[in-house]
């Protein structure tokens, strides 16, 4: 299993390769990753794209991970999440690109625990 710290890695890296591709691409956590990181059967993922083209690229780009990692992939437009208001709902956390908002924090310590 991996450790947050490796998770959060991966995903960045994983996100800085496929925005190179596919510009104003965002990244979120959500789910049992954010409640109960030890006890997550998967990665709950987020990905917010303008186009459903850019959905399909992400798609396209994310296979070989999607393989070698645990992944609930979630893959939404920006109108999509409009009308659902997933990140609301959800509670979903930004890690891509990481803003002045969520730069250091990450699952758990966002609820100040480390």
């Amino acid at each position: 299993m991996m450790t947050r710290d490796e998770l959060l890695m991966s995903l960045r890296t994983e996100a800085q390769r496929i925005g190179e591709l596919a510009p104003d691409v965002v990244w979120y956590l959500f789910g049992s990753t954010l409640e109960a990181f030890e006890c997550a059967a998967d990665f709950d993922v987020l990905v917010l794209c303008l186009t459903n083209e850019a959905v399909a690229l992400v798609r396209h780009e994310l296979r070989d991970a999607c393989m070698n990692l645990p992944l609930h992939l979630f893959l939404l437009t920006k109108d999509e999440e409009a009308e659902l208001d997933f990140i609301v709902a959800e509670g979903c956390v930004q890690v891509y690109p990481v803003s002045s908002v969520t730069k250091g924090t990450f699952l758990g310590e966002q609820r100040g625990q480390s």
